[in-house]
């Protein structure tokens, strides 16, 4: 991939622990910020081509969300189990201790397509539908006395909403693990032989139907004109 934000990939060495990827197996890696998609898309891809699918979210928390972390040996211990098999799709927006994931994986596609105010109209409207499926699974009183639960999920949406601001707001990387933007381009640039870079949602179509066609021969070539 060549990307001026990643710098130019012929100067740096190629990653040393890719695979060939004519093998049978293909392991994907899908990074961006809240409400880009990732979930969907490794969903989609995992669906087309019967491969496992690993939300990192749940790696980093007890239960994903907004779970308790988890310990960095745990961290250590689940990613372990994650590379130990042939082909799998990871999604997420960490960065730091999933940096063997990204070692290990034949092509990371980099979901940076959508702008903030299309970001969190899909976030409300992802939390309007859940709550409203939450209200339908309860009747008459239980739907009151759950008053508590949803100012927590407010909370929680406020929180996501925010979330997008700080992963797009230009910060100096002071910690390496920050679920920023400038942390994913960082973190990218070691592996930028591999990156697929999607700016627009054809190019998320494109890339379905290219690992559809021919997920053992994956690899950054540029998607669209």
């Amino acid at each position: 991939m060549r990307d001026s934000q990643l710098g130019d990939p012929r100067d740096r060495p190629p990653p040393g622990t890719g695979r060939d990827r004519g093998s049978s197996g293909v392991r994907i890696h899908i990074i961006g910020g809240s409400g880009t998609g990732k979930s969907t898309l490794a969903l989609r891809l995992g669906e087309r081509l019967g491969i496992p699918v690993h939300h990192l979210d749940d790696v980093a928390r007890v239960g994903g969300g907004t779970g308790p972390f988890r310990t960095p040996r745990e961290r250590v211990g689940r990613v372990a189990a994650i590379l130990e098999t042939e082909a799998w799709i990871s999604e997420g927006i960490q960065v730091g201790w999933t940096e063997p994931i990204m070692q290990a994986a034949d092509v990371i596609v980099w979901l940076d397509h959508l702008p903030a105010t299309a970001i969190r109209r899909r976030i409300v409207a992802r939390f309007i539908r859940d709550a409203l499926a939450e209200a339908r699974r309860h009747r008459g009183r239980a739907r009151f006395l759950r008053m508590r639960d949803y100012l927590r999920n407010a909370r929680e949406l406020l929180g996501s909403i925010g979330k997008v601001d700080d992963y797009r707001r230009d910060q100096a990387l002071e910690d390496a693990s920050a679920e920023s933007r400038a942390a994913t381009v960082a973190a990218l640039t070691l592996h930028q032989l591999k990156v697929i870079h999607c700016r627009r949602q054809a190019d998320v179509d494109e890339l379905v139907e290219r690992l559809a066609r021919s997920p053992g021969a994956v690899g950054p070539e540029p998607l669209g004109d």
